[in-house]
């Protein structure tokens, strides 16, 4: 087994959040959600090469939102789940969002 990337453990830090999808140019995509208790770092999408290179693509500006899922879409876009906390500490509403193309 080879390790092509670690995400540190700290608090507060990112975990991965959905399994990864490989798109048609050999890119693996992923998301990321907060270890700890929503509202202390916001959610992103990552990409990575099979050599392990790492890459955000996108950092949501909410403190709430954990983005679950990502797949690259036909048109180069990203498509996606997301859950809201809209009570408490417990994600309870979910969307679909979808983010231009990478770079566009």
């Amino acid at each position: 087994m080879t390790t092509l990337h670690a995400f540190p453990i700290v608090a507060g830090g990112d975990r991965p959040a959905s399994p990864l999808r490989q798109s048609a140019d050999g890119f693996l995509w992923g998301t990321t959600c907060p270890d700890t208790l929503p509202g202390q770092v916001t959610t992103s999408v990552f990409r990575m090469t099979m050599a392990g290179s790492f890459t955000t693509i996108y950092r949501s500006p909410s403190f709430n939102t954990c983005l679950r899922s990502v797949a690259p879409a036909d048109d180069g876009s990203l498509v996606g789940l997301a859950e809201t906390q809209v009570i408490s500490f417990y994600f309870t509403s979910t969307s679909i969002f979808a983010l231009p193309e990478p770079g566009s």
